[in-house]
């Protein structure tokens, strides 16, 4: 655990992400045990005061989020709790993962994904290892390891 908040630390360059991180990673913590639920109800509590008044990022605790993730300006982002989420992805303003509203089923975000700014994903997929999604994409389809996804939708 130690470890795990170190890295995202060295990571992340923002402070107020830091702090975030450090908050999601020990309020996880609460659902180790009863004790734990006790002894980390305040950094529970405070994670998600400071995530949803400060920075306007939805992130809940049950979400499933490997360490490390890095997050480039955070503001607006809002993550589904069942969407799964692996190492060393990128996150940036704006992008929304969650389900189709067809079904309760959120997006597999393996791992070394970079996710553009204001990009949606949502479904039933699985964006594999090392993709690239696009700023302002919208994705609903599985995305293959190291691809490019662009949605460049021009409109008169």
């Amino acid at each position: 655990m130690i470890k795990e908040i170190a890295l995202e630390f060295k990571v992340n360059k923002q402070i107020k992400i830091k702090f975030l991180l450090l908050l999601f990673r020990l309020s996880k913590l609460r659902r180790k045990n009863i004790l734990f639920s006790i002894l980390f109800f305040p950094f529970h509590f405070l994670y998600h005061f400071y995530s949803q008044y400060f920075i306007s990022l939805e992130m809940p605790i049950d979400t499933n989020v490997e360490s490390p993730i890095i997050i480039w300006h955070g503001s607006g982002v809002v993550i589904n709790p069942s969407a799964t989420i692996g190492k060393w992805v990128e996150l940036r303003n704006g992008v929304v993962i969650g389900n189709d509203g067809v079904n309760d089923k959120c997006p597999v975000i393996c791992n070394s994904v970079s996710i553009g700014a204001n990009a949606v994903i949502i479904g039933d997929i699985t964006i594999n290892d090392r993709a690239k999604i696009g700023p302002c994409s919208f994705v609903n389809f599985n995305v293959e390891s190291s691809e490019k996804v662009i949605n460049c939708t021009v409109r008169k």
